[in-house]
């Protein structure tokens, strides 16, 4: 739209966005003959890892491992207080007996959802975050540890 008013200096900027939201374009780009066209190189994918067997299921979540896959393996065992804190503000949430997470009062799916609303409070507005990472727990030593621990355990036992 600058470029439009910069050259076209009679119209407005409202006849400008009307034009604009007018415009139907269409990009024809024919092959000449004797001339190989450029093909795009495919992008490598990253691999996903491959799932891990927990209790006969598979789980699809990151690393193969679920919030449930860690309670099932005993690592965790619900109800369990999970804390952290963010820009100075300390925030509580508690792990369900489903490897779900409730934080307020409501309840979310996965450990990092809840995480996102968690933030979400303190900053304004929702924000995706590494639940793993983001809520702590007492281990059995009563230290305060991420939840990632837990999943690393059982990761290190089915590698074995």
């Amino acid at each position: 739209m600058r470029l439009v008013k910069k050259r076209v200096r009679e119209l407005s900027s409202k006849e400008i966005r009307a034009s604009i939201a007018r415009v139907r374009a269409q990009f024809d780009f024919p092959v000449e003959p004797g001339v190989s066209p450029v093909v795009p190189r495919k992008r490598r994918q990253k691999e996903s890892p491959a799932p891990v067997q927990v209790a006969g299921k598979k789980s699809p979540k990151f690393l193969g491992v679920s919030l449930r896959d860690v309670i099932e393996a005993g690592l965790l065992k619900p109800p369990l207080k999970l804390t952290t804190r963010y820009k100075g503000k300390d925030l509580e949430a508690e792990l369900l007996p489903d490897g779900a997470v409730r934080f307020q009062g409501k309840t979310y799916k996965t450990c990092s959802t809840a995480a996102d609303f968690a933030r979400g409070t303190i900053t304004g507005r929702r924000m995706n975050t590494n639940g793993w990472v983001f809520w702590h727990y007492r281990n059995q030593d009563g230290k305060l540890v991420p939840l990632d621990d837990a999943r690393q355990a059982l990761l290190r036992r089915k590698v074995k």
